[in-house]
């Protein structure tokens, strides 16, 4: 744990209430509230998904919460391969900005310069110091990649 950032794994069946206490306490570890959370999700837990988000963006006050499902995630030092729950990482990012986009397969698939990028994270004429990415690797082609970059490079 650092003062900017805290992680932790839920294994556990959910109850809603003992999710309430362990959002509110990983909350709790990060002095001076949050600024955006990452959730990673096992398969296992896809038909409590909309409680869990429900009750992990009220009770750990996240103002933006992105994350993607898959067969493994990391929770501090520890890997969970094949297991159920999910991982939820907090952190607190003084001065940052932060926005979240989404495109479909369709969009990304069919850009073929930059343009579309900037437009649709509406940054004409800035400069984001940074992006995070989730895409699903077996839908998308990585031609779209030479778009990405003809809008954003370096990053």
């Amino acid at each position: 744990m650092t003062s900017n950032a805290v992680a932790a794994h839920w294994g556990n069946v959910i109850s809603e209430r003992e999710l309430e206490v362990w959002a509110s306490d990983l909350r709790a570890n990060l002095p001076g509230g949050v600024t955006f959370g990452l959730l990673f999700t096992s398969p296992s837990v896809s038909e409590t998904a909309s409680t869990i988000l429900e009750i992990i963006r009220i009770r750990a006050e996240i103002p933006l919460l992105v994350g993607c499902s898959g067969t493994g995630f990391i929770a501090n030092e520890h890997e969970f391969e094949n297991q159920t729950g999910f991982a939820l990482a907090l952190y607190h990012l003084p001065g940052a900005e932060l926005n979240a986009y989404h495109f479909t397969s369709g969009e990304i698939n069919n850009a073929r310069n930059g343009d579309i990028w900037r437009t649709r994270t509406e940054t004409v004429g800035s400069r984001p110091n940074g992006w995070l990415l989730f895409a699903d690797p077996f839908h998308l082609h990585p031609d779209w990649l030479g778009s990405w970059n003809d809008a954003f490079a370096p990053l």
